[in-house]
């Protein structure tokens, strides 16, 4: 019986791990996209899903933590929802 509650909180943690934010990279929205951008010289930004997953998201966190320490440059992300409260999509409309 312990074994399985050992395993059941195992079994939700890339579920909960898939929207964490990365690290050296900026969550942006249409609220906060402007002004951040606008204080920057450089900004790297990159539209992706609610949810991103894989290699590629991976990669970007560690673009965004190899550039942090590069003052003029901010390296951000836009979740765009295509479900429920469509969060970010004025971009796609």
């Amino acid at each position: 019986m312990s074994k399985i509650l050992f395993i059941f909180p195992i079994l939700l943690l890339p579920l909960s791990s898939e929207a964490v934010p990365l690290a050296g990279v900026l969550q942006l929205d249409t609220l906060s996209f402007n002004k951040t951008i606008s204080a920057f010289p450089y900004s790297l930004v990159k539209f992706d899903t609610g949810y991103p997953t894989g290699e590629e998201h991976l990669t970007w966190g560690q673009l965004g933590a190899d550039l942090s320490q590069v003052q003029e440059v901010v390296v951000g992300e836009v979740r765009v929802k295509d479900y429920g409260d469509k969060q970010n999509q004025v971009w796609f409309s």
